[in-house]
């Protein structure tokens, strides 16, 4: 899920059964469900998915319009952002009322320079998912092959957070992975283009925080890059989006 990312097949079946993962793999061995072997080779499928756009989608083409509503501004502005500098510099866009993504701001998602993919976030607060994202089927590359906020960034350390509202509260620099959940494409992206990384992911969920050791240790046995793991203080609980410039500006001081 967007939250934590991928968990193999025994380990999920042991935490629904409440089995340990001996009983998991003898159930999943016994029941066969051609479903696991599907989701192996879609997944070995996009893994190995080159950047080569397919014939007919060279260009990708994002939904909504330069030009926000009201409901657009205020929501940006009631969270504390800037309209004019998120469309000037993450390049933002905005539905309306048709479609399926019907009134949210529109996040393009770059790989190379080049708009792959897309997510975005209702404005409402009143649909069932408030994130929606580009079905991977139409996508150039899949946004876990991507790590956002890398094209923009002209500094040789990071601030690896968890979300695009984060990345856009600390600023250029800083990038995010699409949850906690990381692939190792997205690790190799970021080893290779930085060569200092902090990683700061919400320090309340423990397994958000396990996450972030994770990722740490990945990019640490990279040659040439260091990674650690930053917490926030003295901000009574806020999530990174949510944070003031004043409570930002000792990790902006990290970026060089």
């Amino acid at each position: 899920c967007f939250r934590c990312g991928r968990h193999g097949k025994y380990e999920t079946v042991g935490l629904l059964l409440n089995v340990d993962k001996g009983k998991a793999y003898d159930l999943c061995k016994k029941y066969a469900l051609n479903v696991w072997e599907q989701e192996r080779l879609e997944n070995d499928k996009r893994k190995n998915k080159s950047f080569t756009p397919k014939k007919g989608k060279d260009k990708f083409l994002l939904p909504g319009t330069d030009t926000p509503m009201r409901m657009h501004t205020e929501y940006l502005e009631n969270r504390s952002f800037d309209t004019l500098d998120l469309i000037s510099v993450w390049g933002i866009k905005f539905t309306h009322r048709v479609g399926e993504y019907a009134y949210r701001v529109v996040i393009p998602i770059t790989y190379k320079n080049r708009v792959v993919s897309f997510t975005t976030r209702d404005v409402t607060n009143q649909a069932q998912d408030r994130y929606l994202a580009c079905p991977p089927s139409e996508a150039l590359r899949h946004h876990k092959d991507c790590v956002y906020g890398l094209d923009q960034s002209t500094y040789k350390t990071c601030i690896v957070v968890e979300g695009p509202f984060d990345v856009w509260r600390i600023g250029v620099g800083a990038v995010c992975t699409f949850g906690t959940g990381y692939t190792h494409t997205q690790a190799k992206l970021i080893a290779s283009r930085f060569e200092k990384s902090y990683i700061l992911f919400d320090p309340e969920e423990k397994e958000a925080a396990q996450r972030a050791e994770g990722l740490s240790q990945v990019l640490s046995g990279y040659p040439k890059h260091k990674s650690l793991v930053i917490t926030l203080s003295d901000t009574n609980g806020k999530d990174i989006a949510d944070l003031t410039d004043r409570e930002c500006k000792p990790m902006r001081k990290l970026l060089r």
